[in-house]
């Protein structure tokens, strides 16, 4: 699915000059990756953006680990078959599973989208970390985690896994009901009031203020880095 000039969401210019723009593609279960997609256009990248939501099937953070696979690689064929440049999983489950088999499979460079947890654990003496199931039994989560705790070994970070979020933000976003997040939201124990919360999936960007206010506590999320890297791959 390509984001057309002025769609529903975003509304912006292609430069003037008729110069060859590279193509982006951004992958994401659902509607979570559009949070990176606006970042990386505020940004002012120039590129010729596609956008692939997989949103009959989202989200992915309770299924089976072959069947994300599988499904990512039905996006990045047709990434392939369009010809982008570069690809972002716009995504932190499918950045967990996948990527490495994606760098090794497709002729493109590949960005991934993880969660904040050094940034966060350099400035809050605790950190707690709201993922998915998935990216929570990951072995690539767990060991981004050990190394934040081997370089920050008096800080306190606590991943929790949070099964259901990710749907009721899908269903929200997209109209189908109305959600009462709290339901959703894990309690976190031991949390003082110098911590952070981590926001480990891109869905949850949606509902950002609503969990910086369910906590009373700041939240930051890793789009930052995403789009610097792919300003990185781009230039």
């Amino acid at each position: 699915m390509k984001i057309l000039k002025n769609s529903e969401n975003f509304s912006f210019s292609l430069p003037k000059a008729r110069k060859k723009l590279p193509r982006v593609g951004f992958f994401d279960s659902g509607v979570g990756g559009l949070t990176v997609l606006h970042d990386a256009i505020r940004s002012g990248i120039e590129a010729e953006f596609y956008y692939y939501g997989d949103n009959q099937r989202a989200p992915y953070g309770n299924l089976p680990t072959a069947t994300i696979q599988e499904y990512t690689r039905q996006a990045f064929d047709e990434f392939e078959r369009i010809g982008v440049d570069v690809a972002v999983i716009a995504c932190n489950t499918v950045t967990a599973l996948c990527i490495e088999s994606l760098r090794k499979t497709y002729p493109f460079p590949v960005v991934g989208t993880e969660p904040a947890v050094l940034p966060a654990v350099r400035s809050f003496s605790e950190v707690a970390v709201l993922v998915t199931e998935a990216t929570f039994q990951s072995e690539r989560f767990n060991r981004m985690c050990a190394h934040a705790r081997e370089r920050f070994p008096d800080r306190r970070l606590v991943p929790v896994a949070c099964p259901m979020l990710a749907g009721a933000i899908e269903r929200g976003i997209l109209g189908k009901e109305k959600t009462d997040y709290a339901a959703y939201l894990p309690k976190l124990e031991g949390i003082g009031e110098r911590a952070a919360v981590v926001l480990g999936c891109t869905h949850y960007l949606f509902v950002r203020q609503y969990i910086s206010d369910f906590y009373r506590l700041p939240v930051i999320d890793g789009n930052e880095g995403v789009v610097r890297q792919l300003k990185r791959i781009l230039e």
